[in-house]
C-alpha cells in the first residue's frame, strides 16, 4: 500500500518536473523575442505664403493709426492691431484675415510677440502671411526605411523600453511593426496652422482696431 502511494507521489513529482522543463524554455524563448513598438506619428511641416484679405475697415472700427517704418504712406487695410489681455495682462494682437487651403476665410488674433512683421514689400503691394502648417499620420513602411528608429524594440530583457531616447533605440524591421511594402498610407491630420511672418509694403500705416469690431469667431494664438 505504502509502496503504491510512494510510486504515485514519485510519478506526480516527475510529471511536475517534466512540465516545468517544458514551460521554462518557452518562457525564456518568449522573453528573448523582441517586442516591437511603432512611433504613433510622423510629422510633416510646410510653409506657404498667402495673400491677406482686406479687413474692410470703417472709421467706426479704427481707434488709432501707427506707422511701420518711416513716417508716411497709406493706411493698410490687411493688418490691424487689437489691444486685449491674456491672463490678466495687457497684450497687443495682430489681426489678420486670409483664405485657408480648404477655402474657409480665417480671422486670426496673434500676440504681436509671436509673429514677425516685415515691411519688405513694394509700396501698394498686397500684404502676405507665411503660414507654417504641421500635419501628422501613422508611419508607413517607406517612412521606417528612411527613419529606422520609428519601429523599435521595447523588450526589457534586452535592456530597452519605450523610455529609450531616440538615439538609443534598437531598430527593428518594419514588418515587426505590421508595416509592409505597398500598404496604403493613412490620411494626414492637421496638427496646427501658425502664421509666422507677415510681409507688408514699405511705409505702411497699421491701424488699431476697436476690439468690439473683431468677429467673435476669430482664432486666438
Amino acid at each position: 500500500m505504502y509502496e503504491n502511494k510512494a510510486k504515485r507521489q514519485l510519478g506526480t513529482v516527475i510529471g511536475v518536473l517534466a512540465a516545468i522543463f517544458m514551460v521554462v524554455p518557452s518562457i525564456f524563448i518568449d522573453a528573448n523575442a523582441p517586442r516591437a513598438k511603432l512611433d504613433d506619428r510622423v510629422v510633416e511641416k510646410t510653409v506657404q505664403t498667402i495673400d491677406l484679405l482686406s479687413l474692410q475697415l470703417s472709421k467706426e472700427q479704427v481707434e488709432s493709426s501707427s506707422f511701420e517704418g518711416r513716417t508716411g504712406g497709406s493706411i493698410l487695410g490687411n493688418v490691424g492691431y487689437v489691444q486685449g489681455s491674456s491672463e490678466g495682462k495687457p497684450v497687443t494682437y495682430i489681426y489678420l484675415r486670409y483664405r485657408a487651403e480648404n477655402g474657409d476665410i480665417i480671422d486670426r488674433l496673434i500676440p504681436r510677440d509671436d509673429v514677425r512683421l516685415r515691411d519688405d514689400l513694394e509700396p501698394n503691394a498686397a500684404a502676405t502671411v507665411e503660414i507654417e502648417t504641421t500635419k501628422y499620420r501613422e508611419p508607413t513602411y517607406e517612412d521606417i526605411q528612411k527613419d529606422p528608429a520609428l519601429c523599435y524594440d521595447v523588450n526589457l530583457f534586452h535592456g530597452h523600453s519605450e523610455l529609450d531616447k531616440r538615439e538609443d533605440r534598437k531598430a527593428l524591421p518594419a514588418e515587426k511593426c505590421g508595416k509592409n511594402p505597398g500598404d496604403t498610407p493613412g490620411q494626414w491630420q492637421l496638427d496646427r496652422e501658425t502664421p509666422a511672418v507677415v510681409h507688408i509694403p514699405k511705409n505702411s500705416v497699421i491701424v488699431t482696431i476697436n476690439p468690439n469690431m473683431v468677429p467673435d469667431g476669430a482664432k486666438k494664438g
